[in-house]
């Protein structure tokens, strides 16, 4: 009997285990897909600075879906929505945006539980001289 429950607890140990590495392997994915809007939002933009830091408001801006913008405008709302997004798709997510010269690097922190250090991922691009 005392094997039986020894046995019994194990599994649900290895359960949890699996649980926890399967949320941190989604929040992880996540984590790139947003990277990736972002990258591919600027370069949809060129010529713009998406430059960010973190703990940034999102700035306020015109909605770019329901009227035209210019491009500094589509640059505020598309770094708006990514940061709105960010927030609700990790917990506590947050991303900054560094550029210099050609090299564009967009990194994304959140954290995997409520008492852990911040986890972070980064993505870096290279673009074309104008």
């Amino acid at each position: 009997m005392t094997l039986l429950a020894l046995g019994v607890l194990g599994m649900g140990g290895l359960q949890l285990s699996v649980l926890r590495a399967q949320q941190g392997s989604l929040e992880r994915t996540q984590a790139t897909l947003l990277a990736e809007d972002l990258l591919e939002r600027a370069w949809l933009n060129p010529g713009q600075s998406y430059a960010l830091t973190f703990d940034a408001e999102p700035p306020s801006s015109v909605d770019c879906r329901a009227q035209s913008c210019t491009p500094s405008q589509l640059r505020r709302f598309d770094q708006a929505q990514w940061l709105r997004a960010l927030s609700s798709a990790l917990p506590e997510g947050d991303g900054a945006v560094e550029e210099s010269g050609l090299e564009r690097r967009v990194t994304v922190r959140w954290r995997e539980g409520s008492d852990s250090p911040f986890v972070s991922l980064s993505l870096l691009t290279l673009s074309a001289s104008p």
